[in-house]
Parts: structure tokens; sequence; C-alpha cells
């Protein structure tokens, strides 16, 4: 099949004569692209597996155990407040991540420009050391003012557990941020 230009016949099928992007087809997304978009959409798949049952939790406990953590404590928080505060700010977080994630080309965020990119670390740096300082505050409370007597084996367990995972993550986040300067 040929196609009249100019009074010149020029086969369809010749690649030489088309441009570059449509002969070999670099117009759509490459699979590159395609394979790099998957890998962070899976990441944050795995984030969410990981971050939901957390958050849930959270408002889990935090609801149905009032009695044993509406303690007073010394400082004036109780763990209802810990856990409260803490799933709507993992709720907010996660759902502000996975929005930027699925929104933003990390092609297109490798382009703009360092002001940019400064905000974004700027507010991951924040958020990594506000996460720190209220797990240490979660964990004062816990294994230092609350009567644990007070609460179920499993709120007792759940919190441990939920802080030293948390311990954990925010050691890890730090390192790998720290290691990918």
């Amino acid at each position: 099949m040929s196609t009249l230009t100019n009074n010149i016949v020029t086969p369809i099928n010749d690649l030489e004569s088309q441009p570059k992007e449509i002969a070999y087809g670099t117009i759509s997304p490459t699979v590159k692209d395609d394979s790099q978009r998957a890998i962070y959409i899976v990441s944050w798949v795995v984030v969410l597996v990981f971050c939901f049952p957390t958050i849930f939790c959270d408002y889990y406990y935090a609801i149905n155990n009032k009695e044993c953590l509406q303690q007073q404590l010394h400082i004036n928080l109780t763990m209802y407040d810990y856990l409260l505060t803490n799933a709507i700010l993992g709720s907010s977080f996660l759902f502000i991540a996975i929005v930027s994630i699925l929104s933003l080309n990390m092609q297109e965020f490798e382009k703009k420009d360092s002001f940019t990119k400064l905000i974004f670390y700027i507010i991951k740096i924040l958020c990594s050391y506000f996460t720190l300082a209220w797990t240490v505050v979660g964990g004062i409370m816990f294994w230092g003012e609350m009567n644990q007597s007070l609460c179920s084996s499993s709120t007792n367990t759940y919190l441990m557990a939920s802080l030293i995972i948390k311990f954990i993550s925010i050691f890890i986040d730090i390192s790998s941020s720290r290691s990918s300067k």
C-alpha cells in the first residue's frame, strides 16, 4: 500500500520516511515507563497493606477501650488521645502519599526544579521527625506512666507491638533517607 504526496508515491511501511517517534513507537509510554509506574504503584499498594491495619487498629482500640485508655497521666494526654491522633494523622499521611504518588509521574518529578524537590524533602523530613516525636510520647505514656494492669492483654499487646513496629519503621526510614544523600 502506498500514499500519494506531491505526486510522489511512498510506501506507508517505509520506516525511514516516518518520523522516528512514530516509526519506533516512542510517542506512547515505553515498557520502561510502564514498568517504573508499576513498581511505584505496587510499592504504594504494599505500603497501604502494611499501614492500613495499624491505622484501623488504632481507631478500633481508641474507640473500644476507652476505660483503659482514658487513664489520666502526668502529661496532659491519654493513650486514647495518642491512638486517635495517630490514626487520624496516619490516615491523612497515607491518603496524601497515595494521591501524590498515583498522580505524580516520577519522570516529571525528576524534571522539576530543585525548589520543588526541596519542598517535598522538607515535608518528608518534618513528617518523619514528627512521627518519631509522637511515637516517643506514646512510648513514654505506655511504658512509663500508664497502669497496664487496667487494660486487657490484647490492648497491651497491640500497644507494645505497635510502638515497637513504629520505632523500627522510623529507624529504617531515617536510615534510608541518610543513605540516599
